[in-house]
């Protein structure tokens, strides 16, 4: 069964991806069809601990799915894809999900590189997404089944040369970040913010 652009399973993708970044009633069919969703996260690597995290609490809200009867009556089954936060690893695996008639809807990934580079491939399949950590501020903005559950580094960046000018008293800063999509708009973003109040960034 194909229900990639029902209202139901966005709802189910958007609580299950809420879920990770944070942590009806009756009797399922056994016989219905179920919501398979695909989640590309990573589950080893040097950010395996945030894979771990999605992981616990993919397990805590399917078990409250499964109590409660399902979703519409129809169990929810997760495909979980290890991408190891590569992005050449998180696209190989988007297109594997784009192209499996099972998967409904996608979860993922947890770094904005790795979302990056899938998002093309999610978009171009017409496959409802969301990542629950992507904070790349270009992420949804590729596509229309793009989502995302957190704020864009626009605004974290502000906030945190906000912090460093007005509450530290910082005059002047240096910026040292990862060479990726989110380490890049992280500085840019800090960097504008910092200047625009009146702070010099000596190094980013």
């Amino acid at each position: 069964m194909n229900r990639r652009h029902t209202l139901p399973l966005t709802g189910l993708v958007s609580v299950l991806a809420l879920a990770a970044c944070s942590t009806g009633t009756g009797t399922a069919d056994e016989a219905a069809d179920p919501f398979r969703i695909g989640v590309y996260a990573p589950m080893t690597g040097e950010m395996a601990e945030y894979g771990e995290t999605f992981q616990r609490a993919f397990d805590l809200y399917l078990a409250q799915v499964e109590e409660a009867g399902g979703v519409e009556g129809h169990p929810v089954e997760l495909e979980i894809r290890d991408d190891r936060g590569e992005p050449r690893q998180a696209a190989n695996i988007a297109q594997e999900l784009v192209d499996d008639p099972s998967i409904d809807a996608t979860i993922g990934s947890f770094s904005s590189a790795a979302s990056m580079a899938a998002a093309p491939i999610i978009e171009r399949g017409g496959m409802p997404n969301i990542s629950p950590t992507s904070s790349h501020p270009d992420y949804t903005a590729q596509g229309e089944y793009l989502f995302r559950n957190v704020n864009t580094q626009e605004i974290e960046g502000e906030l945190n040369a906000d912090f460093l000018h007005q509450e530290l008293g910082e005059a002047s800063a240096a910026v040292v970040h990862r060479q990726d999509d989110w380490g890049l708009s992280a500085a840019e973003a800090f960097d504008e913010g910092f200047a625009g109040l009146g702070g010099e960034v000596v190094h980013t």
